[in-house]
């Protein structure tokens, strides 16, 4: 089937694509928990160095709030996935060997592949499609490399693990939120 529609079955249909990956994982979601990061990090280890990418947020009110786990990342980092940061990042996209692409609402945790309710489309056999959202995923990724901030390394992660850390220490039901953000900010092509 060509196109399938994800509801119930993320948490499979991810797997399996993970399973059967031999060239290359790309992955955009704005959060990342552990439970679905060992599935990449697990991944990484067999497929060719530098080809797994993770574009997310890397926001200190989504660590402080527990949304998206610093822990992840470093799991990711310390498998060779190199992760880019992009502020504002509300993109859900999973690509596999440039050939299956899930595009939808599930973000890269355990409830966007098993808890919530989702819906995204899995495309096989689309190849001007996917081709497309593999132009986005390519174009984000320029974009962001073109920015002075927007790699995330095993330093900043556990630099920013203290800082969140300071900040849980020191907040109270009246702390405002952190807008504290690190990464590429891409600006929106003018409205014509």
């Amino acid at each position: 089937m060509p196109i399938e529609i994800l509801s119930f079955n993320h948490y499979n249909a991810i797997h399996d694509a993970f399973k059967n990956a031999s060239n290359n994982i790309r992955i955009i979601s704005p959060f990342i928990k552990p439970n679905a990061a060992k599935l990449l990090a697990n991944t990484a280890d067999r497929l060719p160095q530098g080809t797994c990418i993770l574009i997310t947020r890397f926001a200190r009110e989504d660590f402080i709030n527990a949304v998206s786990s610093l822990n992840a990342l470093s799991e990711l980092a310390e498998a060779g996935v190199r992760i880019i940061a992009v502020k504002r990042l509300h993109t859900k996209l999973y690509l596999f060997d440039d050939t299956i692409a899930i595009v939808g609402s599930a973000n890269f945790t355990h409830g966007g592949l098993v808890g919530n309710l989702e819906l995204s489309l899995m495309l096989k056999d689309e190849s001007e499609t996917v081709e497309q959202l593999c132009g986005y995923f390519d174009d984000l990724l320029e974009q962001a490399c073109n920015c002075t901030e927007y790699e995330v390394d095993i330093t900043r992660i556990e630099k920013e693990k203290e800082l969140v850390r300071k900040c849980l220490n020191e907040r109270n039901k009246t702390s405002v939120k952190n807008e504290t953000q690190y990464g590429a900010d891409i600006k929106d092509p003018p409205i014509e």
